[in-house]
């Protein structure tokens, strides 16, 4: 019993500090270049969070707070722990559905979105830094610019060759649309701007 209370005693200060610490490596995404141009490790205390490193559902950018999610098909990826289990949930059921499922991606902290700064650097986390997007089949649902509708005019600037006639691409009709919905992401084909980012799933879509 003394052995376990000193070995209790031992633990404690080391188990609360590994709770308390975020960790993270992020990239940037350059608009000028089209690519990322810079990687950076940051640990911190959770209490030193700022705002720009917190997202919905009251996940964050921690990679503490990701675990990782794999479908009944074997297909997997890191997604926040608050919304795992719904996402998941909402996957596998379009699997027995019938949709094929062949990639996902999940928790990948960058700077992708938001405005650019002097440099053509973007300045916001996307909705992947938090682990609360998901981007299914991204080789047949390509994200486009020059896209308020679909059409000629749309430029594929990530992704594959999105054809709407395609079984893996993802349509308005796609039994994965209300699926998700449920679990509380949106579809970037239904973006209303200038983008249509048709393998995308994340709380507000974008």
């Amino acid at each position: 019993m003394k052995y376990f209370l000193l070995t209790l005693i031992f633990l404690l200060p080391f188990q609360a500090v590994a709770n308390d610490t975020c960790s993270y490596t992020y990239t940037v995404w350059n608009t000028a270049q089209k690519r990322t141009v810079m990687k950076q490790k940051i640990t911190k205390l959770r209490s030193e969070l700022t705002e720009a490193e917190k997202g919905p559902f009251n996940c964050t950018i921690c990679k503490e707070d990701q675990e990782i999610v794999t479908l009944d098909n074997d297909a997997s990826m890191k997604l926040c722990r608050h919304v795992a289990e719904k996402i998941k949930g909402a996957l596998n059921q379009v699997l027995k559905e019938g949709y094929d499922i062949q990639s996902l991606v999940g928790y990948r902290p960058s700077k992708s979105r938001g405005p650019v700064d002097a440099k053509g650097n973007r300045t916001q986390f996307s909705q992947h830094a938090f682990g609360v997007a998901v981007d299914v089949n991204q080789e047949f649902n390509g994200l486009y610019t020059n896209c308020q509708e679909w059409g000629p005019t749309c430029k594929l600037i990530k992704g594959g060759t999105y054809d709407p006639k395609k079984p893996l691409a993802i349509t308005a009709k796609s039994p994965i649309i209300p699926a998700m919905e449920k679990a509380g992401l949106k579809w970037g084909g239904f973006r209303k701007d200038s983008l249509k980012d048709f393998m995308h799933f994340s709380p507000d879509g974008q």
